[in-house]
């Protein structure tokens, strides 16, 4: 259940920063950044059939907490791009 509404709100979120996206260009920009952004990042390192496994870390304790996760599904799945 949780799930649906946290789907939802990225719904109604998407939609409140397109509508202010009209007179914010810091909204606009937002968008801008996302659109395709997966096909982008795909192009961008030259794999089409990869498959590509994204590690977020906004610090670097974040990627030194997560760093034994990535290092053992480098292990399991030596064939996808992290």
């Amino acid at each position: 259940m949780a799930i649906f509404f946290y789907n939802l709100f990225l719904i109604f979120y998407r939609a409140g920063i397109s509508i202010a996206s009209a007179w914010n260009k810091k909204a606009g920009l937002w968008l801008l950044g996302r659109k395709n952004i997966f096909e982008t990042i795909k192009a961008s390192i030259g794999i089409q059939q990869a498959e590509i496994i994204w590690f977020h870390c906004s610090s670097l304790g974040e990627f030194e907490q997560g760093r034994p996760v990535l290092e053992k599904l480098k292990s399991k799945y030596p064939n996808s791009k992290f």
